[in-house]
């Protein structure tokens, strides 16, 4: 579990520098009014979530049945629940990271 859960938050480390890179962008749409920050925010989200779904989809299936976890419905849709609000949640932790570091170093230290 916990080898896991590693891997889905250095896959969330990855993606850091990317938002990194978007911020300029953000900055340059805001200034212009384009659109409010709340509005970009909830949109990022949204958009990675297909993403995410299929990563624990595969993923997590993967994991469970090779660990030997309790073989009921229950137990499975709980444990996919429960990998993808920690896979959502390292996401953002790494959103408000990029968001709030001055550079890449700072976020991937």
């Amino acid at each position: 579990l916990f080898q896991g859960n590693l891997f889905i938050m250095l896959g969330a480390m990855t993606s850091a520098p990317g938002k990194l890179d978007d911020r300029a962008i953000f900055y340059k749409h805001d200034d212009s009014n384009f659109y409010p920050a709340l509005s970009y925010l909830i949109g990022q989200s949204l958009a990675l979530i297909p993403q995410m779904l299929i990563d624990v989809l595969l993923f997590g299936t993967c994991v469970y049945w090779m660990v030997g976890f309790v073989a009921t419905a229950q137990g499975f849709l709980l444990y996919l629940a429960l990998f993808f609000s920690f896979n959502f949640t390292m996401g953002q932790c790494f959103g408000l990271l990029s968001s709030v570091a001055p550079n890449k170093s700072v976020v991937q230290a």
